[in-house]
This record gives C-alpha cells, structure tokens and sequence, in this order.
C-alpha cells in the first residue's frame, strides 16, 4: 500500500513538473500555424482570375480529376435537379472518342455507374451521387499557392 502512495505521490510530482516546464517555454503566436503569421491576422488571398486562353492545364498527378477550362460562376448552385454541366457534358454516345478543340469533354463511363451497388453495370443516365461536380472538379485558374506545395509524384 506505501509502495502505491510513493508511486502516485511521485507521478502527481512529475506531472507538476511538466506543467510548469510546458508554462515557462511559451509559443509565440507566429509559430503556431502555417503561414508564419500572426493567429490573429485575418489573410486576405491575393485576386486571381479564371485561365480561359491557354486550354486545358494538365493535371496534378495521373488519376486527378481535370481541371475546368472556362468560368463556373454562373453555375454555382449546382443541385441534383438543376445542373447546366450536364447539359453539356452528358454525351454517353461520345464516351472514350476524341473530342475536336473547344468541344465539351465526355463524361467517362465512371460518372454513369452506381459503384455502391452495382459497380460493373453503366447506365445512360449520370449516377446520382456523381452530380456535384465541383466536389472534384475545380475551375482553372492562376492563384497562388497559400502554402508552398512540394508534392511529387
């Protein structure tokens, strides 16, 4: 029963220790995030605009959803009903072909199948889960990084 008490009394002891170790090594606020800054600074981003003259910007990594190659700000409310992408894209006659310069791109066969439940059937309709296409798909554009990026593949 001592031997319990001195084990407690001395893990209680450390443990100040530490406490009062941690307090006299204070962090100073432009260490805590990221960006070097002050927590208290609110950034503002620097403008950018949408890239629309230079075609299609290649994609990060190989299997990265391709980047929007003209301004969405008209079609922000995308919703399961209501979606001006498909109006284009939805071309399941064209799916794997060629398309000429400046014509909408295809959706693949991926963005008609059901991969929760029937994951080899494609249909000619687009999957419900697949209509908020901005979830991977972003508009072009020319901002910068707000962080530096030095993932490679």
């Amino acid at each position: 029963m001592k031997i319990k008490t001195v084990l407690i009394a001395s893990a209680v002891a450390l443990a100040a220790a530490g406490i009062v170790q941690a307090a006299g090594t204070a962090m100073e606020e432009k260490e805590m995030g990221l960006s070097k800054s002050s927590v208290f600074d609110v950034p503002v981003p620097p403008a950018w605009d949408y890239v629309t003259t230079q075609g299609t910007m290649p994609r990060y990594f190989g299997d990265a959803p391709p980047m929007i190659p003209h301004s969405i700000a008209a079609y922000e409310n995308i919703t399961p009903t209501m979606n001006m992408c498909v109006s284009c894209h939805k071309q399941p006659d064209k799916m794997g072909q060629k398309v000429a310069a400046g014509m909408p791109t295809p959706m693949p066969a991926s963005h008609y199948t059901d991969l929760r439940n029937s994951p080899t059937k494609v249909d000619k309709e687009v999957d419900g889960s697949r209509y908020k296409c901005t979830l991977c798909h972003q508009a072009q554009a020319d901002a910068k990084p707000l962080v530096e990026n030095t993932y490679k593949q």
